[in-house]
């Protein structure tokens, strides 16, 4: 997939919704239910930076394919979506 397409636009519009949606179902889930207590700044800050890393992780692995996962456009979500949950617990 070539990262200039309105495909791969379209993959990471969406992939990053998912990884947003995915984050806030799990912090209403487990903490606003009484699980645990934890503020949701700290939490969106270490649910952010968790993705992040994972997807510099996950950059970092070849793919089966040869070569690097530069273009992948789930990773690139995954890094998007990590450092708008920063800027979100930054802002809360």
């Amino acid at each position: 997939m070539v990262p200039g397409s309105a495909q791969y636009y379209l993959y990471l519009v969406l992939y990053t919704a998912f990884w947003s949606a995915v984050s806030t179902i799990l912090y209403r889930t487990f903490f606003l239910s009484g699980v645990a207590a934890i503020s949701p700044s700290l939490y969106f800050f270490l649910a952010g930076l968790v993705m992040f890393v994972g997807s510099g992780l996950r950059t970092m692995k070849t793919s089966p394919h040869g070569g690097r996962r530069r273009r992948d456009p789930i990773i690139a979500s995954l890094a998007l979506s990590g450092l708008l949950s920063i800027l979100y617990a930054n802002l809360v």
